[in-house]
């Protein structure tokens, strides 16, 4: 028999000739196909952010805004939105009024702001909406935007950033043209962002179980004669004067808290 021939019939061992054993062969499998749960797990929080997320209950429902707190605004109407609309919005937890500040004159185009204040939570988490979107999709044109940062007084009197974005929109109207400016934030996990970006990271975080956000605008579009024209600067200096008197009362009376995103479901408020 040639050295080629032997090479052929050498014997193998027996572990080689029977294959792996039954109960290891079952534990690489059950152990790879951990792995891959755990990885698909993971992978689904970075990237896609889609398993379900605690709800945070509010403190008091927003329709419940102390108005003398608001002073030395005025609240002149409370728009209720459409069935349609609410769905458009994925909400029924919002409030839309329209303010006065008696302060200025008649005619002043700054002297009827309306506050638009929405709160999400729980479910899988959701798109937040922003005005910059909305009124594209509404035909309205971009005419340049700004992020101002100024400090509110925050839980237990501790003052707390607040970034703000501040629109410019106009539109041809039958005469001439429209124009608005819309200033918002949002408050997502107890901070106050006006970055959409920072809100989906910081709500599909493999490590947050609830999450809650609310969207809160302030919009400058006319007078008591219809439309006018705010001046943006002019406009910019009182949508931050205003959110410096609204967040407080919001943070106050009736967002979650820091220590409610931390404890279990049956200590939530009611």
């Amino acid at each position: 028999m040639s050295v080629a021939d032997r090479a052929v019939v050498t014997p193998q061992p027996a572990a080689v000739r029977r294959g792996l054993p039954p109960w290891v062969a079952f534990g690489i499998c059950a152990g790879l196909l951990a792995s891959l749960a755990a990885a698909v797990f993971v992978m689904s929080h970075l990237v896609g952010g889609y398993l379900d997320k605690d709800p945070v209950a509010l403190h008091k429902p927003l329709s419940q805004l102390d108005k003398s707190k608001l002073a030395p605004y005025h609240v002149l109407d409370a728009i209720i939105l459409t069935d349609e609309i609410v769905e458009v919005l994925e909400t029924k937890e919002y409030i839309q009024w329209v303010l006065e500040d008696p302060r200025r004159p008649a005619g002043d185009p700054l002297r009827y702001p309306v506050l638009f204040v929405t709160y999400y939570t729980g479910g899988r988490t959701q798109v937040p909406h922003t005005p910059d979107r909305c009124h594209l999709g509404a035909g309205w044109h971009d005419n340049g935007a700004t992020n101002i940062y100024f400090e509110i007084q925050g839980l237990y009197g501790k003052p707390q950033p607040a970034e703000t974005r501040v629109l410019q929109f106009q539109k041809a109207g039958l005469i001439d043209q429209q124009k608005r400016v819309v200033a918002y934030t949002f408050y997502a996990n107890c901070t106050l962002t006006s970055s959409r970006d920072k809100i989906r990271a910081m709500l599909v975080s493999p490590w947050v179980k609830k999450a809650f956000f609310s969207k809160i605008e302030v919009a400058y579009a006319g007078s008591e004669t219809g439309f006018s024209n705010p001046d943006p600067k002019k406009a910019e200096e009182a949508a931050g004067e205003l959110l410096k008197t609204v967040l407080p009362v919001l943070m106050q009376d009736h967002w979650p808290r820091y220590e409610e995103l931390l404890s279990s479901a049956a200590s939530q408020p009611s």
